[in-house]
């Protein structure tokens, strides 16, 4: 059996054996380092009397550019006792001068070295001593081929030199803090307000045809094929409005719930805000203060973004937020003339205008219910704070229920295709949170939403089981359209860009 020798009986691992290689090449590194350093030291010959060609002494190797009897500057600070200590900075021009009693004229340059040839000479501060030691009159200097020969030159010789100073920079770092936002529930007032709301069914005659029966002989019989084209479906899009294409100013787009397929339904110079869709899906609704002068008006579009017109019979001052009845025979929006928002209806085709509401208080954000009849909105009418009424848009006289009786305030309410439910944006402290709640009962709502993002305009699906919404929730506080089931669960980005979205609306 061969005998290892003592360094191979000891039991290292991998990893510690590659840590001693390392450790000992790093250490005869440190010692060649020492040795060369310690060489020079003890090598470099010290100044003698007389001799002043070397006023570093023996470490002016450590110097750039130390001074030689070739009369090469050296450019860091002089190591001779009662120097003043340099100003860090890189040396660009050096010119030597003679004093009077030399060869030559006096204030003539002897010799020099440029050492940035890009940057102009600038005031010359003469060396302080040490430097560049006067030469004395009949002294030695070495000649080109290093061998000492006299002087050529008698007097005293200066040294003139340029420095470029470059000065720092401190990075500073600021702390950043999030705050942290407390959310403590509120219960709603006791008091309770019950909104019923009872359909109105038209009875339908019922007809009694008489059958006739007439014999007749038909000697052949011909079967004849019909060929039943299928209908393409309508594809289900959400409409909103953005800056579609940077230049500040609102467009109507649409985009499919899966956030694909978006596309540019109208983009101009004035702004387009989104209202609602037509009952058959075929053109939109939306308010622009295009007109001349501008004021804010209702116009109708083709969802291909062809056929824009104003909405007929509108009544004076600016007209929005106009929304369309499910059976398609109505519009109910907002108008605000001489300091006064009120509600009206109006047919699409711009006849039958009536006026909803007359009084001295803000209503707005209107929207129909399931039966067309039903108007739900919100209105400061009481204590000043915006809150959810209805009213009945089918009996006279028009009398607006109060829905809500909080310290918040709500907006935007939106109900169900059926009816029963209607979803709102209530400010929930110092946030836009989205609820829900029976339409008939909203003492008890249910926050869907409950983040500490404001989230905000919630409307249904066509088939009630999606409510898309407008949130700030994105990265840095962005603005984009989400989606989520009844329940507030399963909440997807629909759309992820820098401008924001503004007044989805689900196609019917």
């Amino acid at each position: 059996m061969e005998e290892r020798r003592w360094w191979q009986r000891i039991p290292w691992p991998r990893s510690d054996r590659r840590t001693a290689v390392l450790l000992a090449v790093w250490l005869a590194l440190f010692l060649f380092t020492g040795c060369v350093f310690f060489a020079r030291v003890l090598l470099s010959p010290s100044p003698g009397a007389g001799d002043q060609a070397d006023s570093a002494g023996p470490f002016s190797f450590l110097m750039k550019g130390g001074l030689r009897p070739g009369g090469v500057l050296p450019v860091g600070p002089s190591s001779a006792p009662g120097e003043p200590t340099q100003t860090p900075g890189r040396l660009t021009r050096v010119v030597l001068t003679q004093a009077a009693g030399a060869t030559g004229a006096p204030g003539a340059p002897l010799s020099g070295e440029d050492l940035d040839e890009n940057i102009p000479a600038a005031s010359g501060t003469p060396l302080p001593p040490g430097f560049i030691p006067p030469t004395p009159l009949g002294a030695q200097t070495a000649g080109p081929g290093g061998t000492a020969g006299p002087s050529p030159t008698l007097g005293t010789v200066t040294a003139t030199w340029y420095i470029r100073y470059f000065p720092t920079r401190t990075l500073v770092y600021l702390p950043t803090r999030t705050p942290t936002r407390t959310y403590t529930l509120r219960p709603n007032s006791a008091r309770t307000s019950t909104f019923t709301v009872t359909p109105t069914v038209t009875p339908t005659p019922t007809q009694t045809a008489t059958p006739t029966v007439t014999a007749t002989l038909t000697a052949t019989a011909t079967t004849t094929e019909t060929n039943t084209p299928t209908p393409t479906p309508t594809p289900t899009v959400i409409a909103f409005s953005a800056d579609a294409n940077g230049d500040g100013v609102l467009d109507l787009l649409s985009v499919r719930p899966d956030g694909g397929g978006q596309q540019v339904i109208s983009q101009g110079a004035q702004e387009a805000l989104l209202c609602d869709w037509s009952p058959d899906r075929v053109r939109l609704v939306f308010e622009s203060p295009r007109g001349v002068p501008p004021a804010r008006q209702l116009y109708f579009i083709q969802k291909d973004g062809s056929g824009e017109q104003l909405v007929p019979g509108l009544p004076p001052g600016e007209n929005s937020q106009a929304d369309w009845s499910p059976d398609g025979a109505w519009l109910v929006f907002r108008n605000q003339n001489g300091g006064q928002a009120d509600l009206f209806i109006i047919k699409p085709d711009g006849s039958n205008l009536t006026r909803l509401t007359n009084d001295g208080f803000d209503e707005s954000d209107p929207a129909w219910g399931g039966d067309s009849r039903t108007v739900y909105f919100t209105s400061n009418r009481e204590d000043g704070r915006s809150e959810l009424y209805a009213l009945d848009a089918g009996a006279l006289p028009f009398t607006p229920v109060r829905l809500t009786f909080t310290v918040e305030e709500e907006a935007t309410p939106r109900p169900s295709p059926d009816g029963a439910t209607l979803v709102f944006a209530r400010l929930d402290g110092s946030q836009w949170e989205v609820y829900k709640a029976p339409s008939g009962d909203l003492s008890a709502p249910l926050n869907l939403t409950n983040s500490s993002a404001n989230d905000t305009s919630p409307v249904w699906s066509a088939d009630g089981l999606t409510i898309v919404f407008v949130s700030d929730r994105g990265a840095g506080g962005q603005v984009d359209l989400y989606r989520m089931n009844p329940s507030g669960g399963d909440i997807n980005r629909i759309t992820n860009s820098a401008p924001g979205e503004f007044r989805p609306r689900w196609i019917p």
